[in-house]
């Protein structure tokens, strides 16, 4: 079996220098099938990675894996007025003041 390098940019995973979209399809304790689509297209390349062949962290890459990529923020908090994500805040309040036994 031929080593693969695999990296994430903090955009997307990279399979031996081409970009695309990584899926685990099965994960095990320490095994992992996963499938790599590259973008634009073209055919679907299976990996099956192991633990003990992984230089690195194992747990921070099975992490990377099933967390996915951040949403990206948005620039202009004005762009948030009217969407469903946006909440009118509450003063703030004080809890009353407890009666000493």
């Amino acid at each position: 079996m031929q080593p693969v390098l695999v990296c994430w940019d903090g955009v997307q995973w990279w399979v031996d220098g081409v970009p695309g979209q990584l899926q685990v399809m099965l994960g095990l304790e320490r095994w992992l099938l996963m499938r790599q689509r590259p973008i634009g297209g073209g055919r679907a390349r299976w990996l099956a990675l192991s633990g003990a062949q992984v230089s690195g962290d194992w747990r921070a890459l099975r992490t990377a894996l099933y967390c996915g990529p951040l949403p990206a923020p948005q620039a202009d908090p004005s762009a948030w007025a009217g969407s469903a994500a946006t909440t009118t805040a509450a003063p703030p309040t004080r809890a009353p003041e407890r009666a000493a036994d």
